[in-house]
């Protein structure tokens, strides 16, 4: 990680100086983003390629889908297309209590 924070804060400074001074753009800082970045986000493979671009190989950040907690194990699965998404308990999955916390992987 420190290799790849010092590449692209060569680049960026030289693009943006003001913006992304090494004081702002630290290790810390990067790593920090870096690790809510991979906790949260979904794999871009569980998206329809239709709603990628062909190019697309990042992992993708769903702001309001995010909001259950994670946990290993959790029985649920994503399902996306162009205009809906949904988290669905599978049918093998046991079923959840009334008030119990749902969870998301």
């Amino acid at each position: 990680q420190r290799e790849r924070h010092a590449s692209l804060l060569a680049a960026l400074s030289s693009a943006e100086p003001l913006l992304f001074t090494a004081e702002r753009f630290s290790l810390d800082a990067w790593e920090w983003a870096r690790a809510c970045y991979s906790s949260r986000a979904f794999a871009h493979e569980a998206f329809p390629s239709e709603c990628l671009q062909a190019e697309w190989t990042s992992n993708v950040l769903c702001p309001l889908l995010d909001i259950f907690n994670h946990t290993h194990g959790a029985e649920v699965e994503w399902r996306f297309s162009e205009s809906a998404l949904a988290l669905v308990l599978p049918v093998s999955a046991e079923p959840y209590g009334e008030g119990a916390e749902a969870f998301n992987l």
